[in-house]
């Protein structure tokens, strides 16, 4: 899982970096949301990697056995050897997401057969959602979080900060410097903790160069005027 994330998080990196230099900072901090969001689970996950961190992974034969299912309804073929290997991680890991009522259920009976609840699974691995994980993580980190929500979901407050007004007339601008400064700082520190789990997990290398990285980073935005406390601050 963590080197899927590894790529998803460089690639999506890739596009932030097109989107600021097209002008597009407030899209740019869409995507840059969406990496703070997987850099926040890998964080959360790896607190705890004995229960988060197998849940996580786990949760994958909960998904390829409903995959399976919904073939069988449809007389579609399965192979045996994807069947096998499915079912071996559902008897292993399947009770980490039964459904709180048929987990009461085996406690009470634990002869019960939970395939007649039909799908005994949740339908999320946990229940914690990315907000709070990022708030957990870092305010600073919510806060921008936070702001590019207005952009997302066509706030007022995210949608007005593309007017400037003149006299009666207004213009509407597609750049906004502080969401390109917001956009900046969470790809960046994303792709920098997401690198320094993968690089300390796998023991590859020393990670004192990423912390450099990061202080240049925070630096680099603070120079240039970005404050995620200025609710105010307005395009210049």
């Amino acid at each position: 899982m963590a080197i899927c994330l590894l790529n998803a998080q460089i690639e999506q990196n890739r596009s932030v970096s097109v989107l600021v230099e097209s002008s597009c900072g407030r899209d740019a901090g869409i995507i840059a949301r969406s990496m703070l969001e997987k850099h926040a689970l890998l964080v959360w996950a790896s607190v705890d990697p004995d229960l988060r961190g197998t849940r996580w992974r786990a949760v994958a034969f909960v998904a390829d056995w409903r995959l399976m299912r919904s073939k069988e309804g449809s007389s579609e073929p399965i192979d045996p050897r994807i069947r096998a290997h499915t079912m071996v991680g559902i008897e292993e890991f399947g009770y980490l997401f039964y459904r709180p009522e048929i987990a009461a259920a085996l406690e009470a009976n634990p002869d019960i057969d939970v395939w007649s609840f039909g799908d005994p699974f949740v339908r999320r691995w946990t229940d914690v959602q990315p907000k709070t994980m990022i708030d957990e993580l870092d305010s600073r980190l919510y806060e921008l979080y936070d702001r590019s929500s207005w952009w997302v979901h066509g706030n007022v407050r995210g949608l007005a900060r593309g007017v400037t007004f003149s006299g009666s007339d207004f213009t509407y601008g597609s750049n906004d410097i502080v969401m390109v400064h917001g956009a900046l700082a969470m790809a960046c520190q994303s792709l920098h903790q997401t690198l320094r789990i993968y690089l300390d997990h796998f023991g590859i290398l020393q990670v004192d160069a990423l912390d450099e990285f990061e202080m240049m980073r925070w630096e680099y935005s603070l120079a240039n005027g970005f404050d995620v406390t200025d609710e105010e601050s307005t395009d210049k």
